[in-house]
This record gives structure tokens, C-alpha cells and sequence, in this order.
């Protein structure tokens, strides 16, 4: 019963997230302020943030921290609960690469201002991925199949290349329009795309239990909506943006 409780509510929460992130999203994209006080002031908060850390950069430190407290908390939960070998695996691969890519790919501005609540957001994600991957197999209804793990692994894979290029491409180019990748002139953030990617190779590689529609769900829109707001944001602050934000007409 606790198992079925804590499916539920991982279900619950990504759906609250997500439902939290359209309404969100919606005020942010079309500036249109609300009489209530309180959302208003949550809603410059995150836009407020966000303007921050793309004109100051973010510490180095902040993410490298963040990548290994959220690698070992997933190690710890695989070891004592040795369920969906491929699906933690994959999971596991994608956090050592952001690791990786923190201490030797993406460029860094030391800044001593750090925005705690973020933070405590990104540390609650990764974890929940992995008691997400755990309920998933502990209420398994449907059987993975070869087929749905090799198309899995192949998606996964080409994904990870892509999105490594990409920040290779985007930590070369930091200070300049990343144009000269031909990917930015089809997608403005095909980084955001290649995580839409991973994380639809992960529900492919489960077993498709509602917690993991719900991520999925979680993980479309909050890319999505970041990937929006980047293409604004750079069309007002950098330079003219002539490619599509992550679908060809359609985003």
C-alpha cells in the first residue's frame, strides 16, 4: 500500500508541477499582469531570476555540487533497490555526463550570489526521477520488450551526442552568436530538444506506469517553456533569432 501511495503522489507531483508550469509559463509569455499580489510577485521572482543568471552567469561550483549530491543520492537508491537495470543505467549515464560537462565543457562567471530556492528545486528533481524509476518498476503492468530497449538505447545515445555537441558548440561560441553551428540555424535551443529526447527515451526504456507519463508530461513542458523564454530573451538582449525555437513550424 505504501508503494501504491507513493506511485500516486509522484504522479501527483509531476502533474501539479506541470499544471504550475503552464499557468507560469502563460503570464511570463504574454506579460500580463494579474490582480493578485502574490502571483504577480511570484511570477517577476522567476523572471527576475532568470533575467540574473543569464547576465551574471552561475557558479561553477553550484552546479558541480548539485550534479554529485544528485548522482550519489541515485547510486545509493540502485544499490538498494536493484530494479530496472536499463532504465537506472540510462538515468545514471545522463547525470555523470552533466557532471562531466560542469567540470570540463560549459564555461562558468563566478558570481557569490546564489539563488537557494532554485537550488532546492534541482536537488529535489533528480532524486524524484529515481523514485520514479523505482515505482515504475514496482507497479509494472506491461512487459519490456527488445525492441522498446534497443530503440531506447539508440535514442539515448544519439540524443547524449547531440546535447554534448551542442554545449561544446555553446561553450566555444559563449560570448558570440552560435550561428556557425548549421543545428542553431534550424533550432534556437536544440539542447532543450535533446533533453525532450532523453527523457522520451527513458518512458520508452520503462514500464510505462502513470509516475512516468507524468515526468514525461513534467519534463516536455518545463523544457518547452525555458526554451521560450531563451528565444525571447535573446531576440530582446543579444541578437535577431531567424531559427525555430525547438519544432519546426510549430515551436
Amino acid at each position: 500500500m505504501l508503494h501504491w501511495n507513493l506511485n500516486a503522489l509522484l504522479t501527483f507531483t509531476w502533474l501539479f508541477l506541470s499544471a504550475g508550469m503552464i499557468l507560469l509559463g502563460i503570464w511570463l509569455l504574454i506579460d500580463c499582469p494579474i490582480n493578485l499580489s502574490i502571483i504577480n510577485q511570484i511570477i517577476r521572482y522567476f523572471d527576475c531570476q532568470m533575467q540574473c543568471a543569464k547576465s551574471r552567469g552561475t557558479s561553477k561550483f553550484y552546479f558541480i555540487n548539485f550534479y554529485i549530491v544528485t548522482l550519489l543520492v541515485n547510486v545509493i537508491l540502485f544499490i538498494f533497490n536493484l530494479s530496472s537495470f536499463l532504465l537506472f543505467s540510462l538515468f545514471l549515464l545522463h547525470i555523470f555526463r552533466r557532471l562531466y560537462e560542469c567540470l570540463y565543457v560549459h564555461q562558468y562567471v563566478f558570481q557569490t550570489h546564489i539563488d537557494y530556492l532554485n537550488y532546492f528545486l534541482r536537488l529535489l528533481h533528480y532524486p524524484c526521477v529515481g523514485l520514479t524509476i523505482i515505482m515504475d518498476y514496482k507497479y509494472s503492468l506491461t512487459q519490456l520488450t527488445v525492441l522498446q530497449a534497443f530503440l531506447a538505447l539508440i535514442l539515448f545515445f544519439n540524443a547524449s551526442y547531440i546535447q554534448y555537441n551542442i554545449h561544446l558548440t555553446l561553450a566555444k561560441q559563449i560570448h558570440s552568436n552560435p550561428d556557425d553551428s548549421w543545428i542553431f540555424n534550424y533550432y534556437l535551443c536544440p539542447n532543450s530538444l535533446a533533453e525532450i529526447a532523453i527523457y522520451i527515451s527513458f518512458y520508452i526504456a520503462s514500464y510505462r506506469t502513470t509516475s512516468m507519463a507524468a515526468l514525461l508530461v513534467w519534463t516536455v513542458l518545463n523544457q518547452s517553456l525555458s526554451a521560450l523564454l531563451n528565444h525571447r530573451w535573446y531576440d530582446h538582449k543579444l541578437y535577431s533569432t531567424k531559427g525555430h525555437t525547438l519544432v519546426p513550424f510549430i515551436l
